[in-house]
């Protein structure tokens, strides 16, 4: 069984690495200006590298597309639109995929385990080869946009601790010398992080 499926992981990295160097034309034409309501123009193409687990290696040739009008923004900017399909699967200016951040917040976070475990096994199992600089990038990027949905979920956290009939509620602080301290407030039932923040004495 461990024979048979080291077989599969190794037919699927080399079809992911078979991806590589395939171009993949991009181009959602939205409906109308949403300041005229008139019809779009091809302003460019642009090309990119992407790396996703999902995809694998690829490029990407994308089209943006401006008012036929020429609208503008209060700011000045010319209407444009990028395509949608591309920008919901690629960080923005990195060409990574938002899987592969999640992969590295969790195997990070969650697993506990250091940069280079987190490059060799993005490599060995998913075929995408980043520098120890980029999984450190990409970690950060996952907290920052975890902090996001723990903000934009806080209503419903509420809600469910509320079902509980109320809940216990720990505060602590950790810290080490020079480095500044920790502040957590917990969630106890639930096992969850409520808040954290780094003040300057426990």
């Amino acid at each position: 069984m461990r024979r048979k499926i080291k077989s599969l992981n190794a037919k699927n990295h080399h079809l992911m690495l078979r991806t590589s160097g395939v171009l993949i034309p991009v181009r959602d034409k939205p409906l109308h200006c949403p300041l005229c309501c008139g019809p779009w123009h091809v302003q460019k193409s642009v090309p990119h590298l992407g790396r996703t687990i999902a995809q694998g290696h690829f490029q990407a040739r994308e089209t943006v597309h401006v008012c036929a009008n020429r609208c503008r923004y209060d700011s000045g900017m010319l209407v444009t639109r990028r395509a949608a399909s591309l920008s919901k699967h690629l960080i923005p200016g990195m060409g990574i995929g938002y899987d592969v951040m999640v992969y590295v917040g969790l195997q990070r976070f969650l697993h506990h385990r250091q940069r280079e475990e987190i490059r060799s096994s993005l490599f060995h199992e998913h075929g995408i080869s980043v520098s120890s600089g980029t999984v450190s990038n990409l970690a950060k990027l996952f907290l920052g946009y975890l902090r996001e949905l723990h903000n934009d979920r806080a209503d419903q956290l509420q809600d469910a601790m509320a079902c509980d009939g109320g809940w216990p509620l720990h505060i602590d602080a950790t810290g080490e010398d020079g480095r500044g301290t920790l502040l957590v407030v917990f969630s106890g039932w639930r096992q969850w992080v409520l808040g954290s923040w780094k003040i300057p004495t426990e």
